[in-house]
């Protein structure tokens, strides 16, 4: 996902003191964001009017239930590829935030200056 690749840039960029994200993608993620947003508007009328006639069409209460949990399904799917991209982006935190432990560790025993940990 675009989005989650700037983001990830910009969490490695600031972590690792590099420079700004550029203008080309700051363009590009917006661009994104306007066609998802136009996508997004599209795809809720169409299934809003969908969801209208639906139960009109269909007699069948056994069809109306495969509908129903089909539809569910769907969305939860959605909700965990969602939660397994937030994850991915959490991990890219804290693998950098473990990097930079480290790396205090290894100068304060550079400079011998005990390490204490709060217990």
């Amino acid at each position: 996902m675009i989005i989650l690749d700037i983001e990830r840039k910009l969490i490695q960029n600031k972590e690792i003191g590099a420079h700004k994200i550029s203008e080309e993608d700051i363009k590009l993620l917006q661009e994104n964001k306007t066609k998802m947003d136009h996508q997004l508007k599209l795809n809720i009328l169409q299934t809003n009017n969908l969801i209208k006639d639906l139960p009109i069409k269909i007699k069948d209460e056994k069809m109306k239930n495969f509908l129903y949990l089909f539809y569910t399904n769907k969305v939860l799917l959605q909700e965990k590829e969602e939660l397994q991209d937030f994850f991915e982006l959490s991990s890219t935190i804290i693998n950098q935030k473990e990097k930079q432990i480290e790396d205090l560790k290894g100068k304060l025993k550079d400079i011998n200056v005990p390490i204490t940990s709060k217990k």
